[in-house]
């Protein structure tokens, strides 16, 4: 419905930017998470820890808030590399402190 909504909107053939599109910025904020998907299923796919569905979902939901939060940077290819080093870091040191989490 929203494809054809505006393909024939006057807001795209009237030369405006996309940006001018209210629609709470659904169509921004769904390309944001489709280029953050693209780089997330790329990050360490030979570690098992990333291939996890799980660790991917998290991943992207903090690289979607920061971009969300940040707009003068918003989301750079890269970041997930980043990311995905403090990540790791951070959930193993997680199981590691709660021992009894494994018995």
């Amino acid at each position: 419905f929203l494809q054809e909504f505006f393909a024939e909107s006057d807001v795209f053939n009237g030369g405006q930017d996309k940006e001018n599109i209210s629609c709470g910025g659904l169509i921004e904020d769904a390309e944001l998470m489709n280029e953050i998907q693209k780089d997330i299923i790329r990050t360490q796919p030979n570690i098992e820890f990333f291939v996890s569905n799980e660790h991917q979902a998290a991943m992207k939901r903090i690289l979607f808030i920061y971009a969300k939060l940040n707009p003068g940077v918003r989301y750079v290819q890269g970041m997930n590399e980043v990311l995905g080093v403090l990540y790791y870091v951070f959930a193993n040191s997680l199981a590691i402190d709660k021992p009894e989490a494994d018995a």
